[in-house]
């Protein structure tokens, strides 16, 4: 990892210091999700919760297989006390 990365990522990590949950809200769509995996899985390092989380069902088939294969692990908006986050 270059130096440029390396100071991007720790900017990125002072952003979430001291959260203990972080939602990310995201459409259900291919890249929205695989964005949000991305940003769960860097933002784990610093924050104990990270919910991924839509405000519309996932309706494509390929969208549902994604989200099958990947374990992407997505709750519903309405399923989230949003005073947790």
């Amino acid at each position: 990892m270059g130096k440029e990365n390396k100071t991007r990522l720790k900017e990125l990590f002072s952003l979430f210091a001291g959260r203990p949950s972080l939602l990310i809200f995201v459409h259900p769509d291919p890249d929205s999700m695989a964005s949000a995996l991305a940003l769960r899985r860097l933002l784990l390092r610093r924050c104990s919760r990270v919910v991924i989380a839509h405000d519309e069902p996932v309706k494509r088939l390929q969208n549902l297989a994604m989200v099958r294969l990947l374990k992407v692990g997505m709750s519903g908006s309405h399923e989230l006390k949003l005073s947790d986050f």
